[in-house]
């Protein structure tokens, strides 16, 4: 038994915060949680016409169900819980669920679904247990902090050892440069998208970023000093605007790929001024559960 092992859940609905712990009025009932380890998953299958067996037609997550039952444990205050549960927990406003375990926080979106269950056989000596169920249309967990962002830069040092310094002189240990290459890892449980930004100090004709020397995104522009170019290969959310604006700009044989789990590389390109560009890759990893 892993007696250091902690739970801790923060429902924001709309703004108001419920933190469910163990040192919280609210606490988790026992088997108190469903849906918070992995979605649903769906395969639909087809039997084959003259042969053993069939094939696959669709497989993918489900939106997630989530379930959370937690009690009051003050029970001089009770009421007054209760009031404010019913207050908060409003199913028109959107909900962001934070969870906790052991150190690993994750958050996901969605909203309440359905009525609230609320359960005391008796009202004075009976602890007040209450069921929240969410459903979250994304099935994926993200971290916590919100997107990751990279930038493509690289150290290049200007010294090596042994070395000497006179008494008094300051030393420069390296620079920063920018780079046409970024390693970028996927530590998640499935393939993301990105969104790049080229912030352009210098003319940059027709940009492009490019995956592990294959799929790519490339525009057919000319981005001047000031403007800014965003590509975004998220899922529902693919899209490319030029200073702010959506923009259809890409070229026919663009891919809005998405990078899958593991050490990849992203090159950015141009057919000239490449090195006017300043960009930076924001990133989210996309969990099964927490």
């Amino acid at each position: 038994m892993d007696t250091n092992a902690t739970l801790e859940i923060v429902l924001d609905v709309g703004g108001y915060q419920i933190r469910i712990a163990k040192d919280s009025p609210y606490r988790i009932a026992e088997n108190g949680t469903r849906g918070l380890e992995s979605g649903e998953y769906r395969l639909d299958l087809e039997e084959n016409a003259v042969t053993d067996g069939g094939y696959i037609t669709l497989e993918h997550f489900e939106p997630r169900p989530i379930e959370i039952t937690f009690g009051i444990s003050d029970k001089k205050n009770t009421e007054a819980y209760r009031r404010l549960l019913l207050r908060y927990l409003n199913p028109k406003r959107p909900v962001t669920l934070t969870v906790t375990r052991t150190g690993v926080t994750r958050r996901i979106e969605g909203k309440i679904d359905g009525e609230l269950e609320f359960s005391q056989p008796n009202i004075v000596q009976d602890t007040l247990y209450v069921t929240v169920s969410i459903v979250c249309p994304d099935p994926w967990f993200r971290a916590a902090e919100g997107a990751e962002v990279l930038r493509f830069e690289k150290a290049v040092p200007l010294f090596t050892f042994p070395f000497n310094s006179l008494s008094g002189v300051g030393v420069m240990a390296g620079l920063v440069w920018r780079s046409d290459e970024l390693t970028i890892v996927n530590d998640g449980d499935d393939a993301m998208g990105i969104v790049a930004t080229i912030s352009a100090t210098g003319q940059i004709k027709n940009p492009k970023i490019t995956l592990d020397g294959g799929e790519y995104v490339r525009l057919i522009t000319v981005l001047e000093t000031g403007d800014e170019a965003k590509i975004s290969t998220v899922p529902k959310q693919k899209n490319v605007w030029l200073n702010g604006e959506s923009a259809v700009v890409y070229d026919r044989t663009s891919v809005f790929f998405q990078v899958p789990t593991g050490e990849h590389t992203l090159v950015l390109s141009a057919d000239a001024g490449a090195e006017n560009a300043a960009t930076t890759v924001e990133c989210q990893l996309k969990y099964l559960g927490v």
